[in-house]
């Protein structure tokens, strides 16, 4: 028989949640093979697509007149040194430069998620986003100019809502001054794309 290797911490508890009808979910980062990673016992997905802007080595240079490491992944603590309206330029014009690629990315990412939902049984699993767009390391500071971010955001929430996952977020983003929430516009366009979506049929 084959050992999936998440078995044990869902059996743990799928009878207990299962009395208040509570789904079992996979959380799939890194991992998105999933029949081949749950059972039966899981009841959906819980999808993290956080990339990265895609950036070529001119991308890179211009980042890294911020500060060092501007053009790698960096914890906030470290971006406290650099300047902000240089990242913020060089930012904008790799995602501007790169949002047809950005957007293949998306769609290939949410087109296999969806052909990846069926288990060796036959059954079906759901598809929640819950950690979306990224990327995680742009600085949540007044100082960042964030129009092209929440441009990328929009793109990318626009292609997932074409397909049938049962829940999606705006964006994972969450750090102290929460910028993104304070755009109520912003959020309640991303609100009514999803609502307002044509969406692929469902596999269930």
């Amino acid at each position: 028989m084959k050992n999936y290797p998440n078995t044990w911490l869902g059996e743990a508890v799928a009878a207990e949640i299962a009395q208040d009808k509570i789904p079992l979910a996979y959380s799939a980062l890194g991992a998105e093979n999933y029949a081949d990673r749950v059972t039966d016992i899981y009841d959906l997905v819980d999808v993290h697509f956080m990339p990265d802007t895609l950036l070529d080595e001119t991308d890179k240079t211009a980042l890294e007149r911020a500060g060092k490491g501007a053009s790698k992944f960096s914890l906030h603590p470290a971006q406290d040194p650099w300047d902000l309206k240089t990242f913020s330029d060089a930012w904008n014009t790799a995602a501007l430069k790169h949002r047809e690629a950005m957007c293949a990315l998306a769609r290939d990412y949410a087109a296999a998620v969806h052909q990846r939902l069926t288990l060796p049984s036959g059954k079906q699993l759901d598809a929640i986003v819950t950690e979306a767009y990224g990327p995680r390391n742009h600085p949540d500071l007044h100082e960042v100019d964030w129009a092209e971010y929440k441009r990328w955001n929009a793109d990318a929430l626009a292609i997932f809502a074409e397909y049938p996952f049962v829940g999606l977020t705006l964006s994972n983003h969450a750090e102290p001054i929460f910028s993104l929430w304070e755009d109520v516009a912003w959020q309640q366009q991303g609100t009514r794309m999803i609502h307002g979506a044509q969406r692929m049929p469902s596999t269930r």
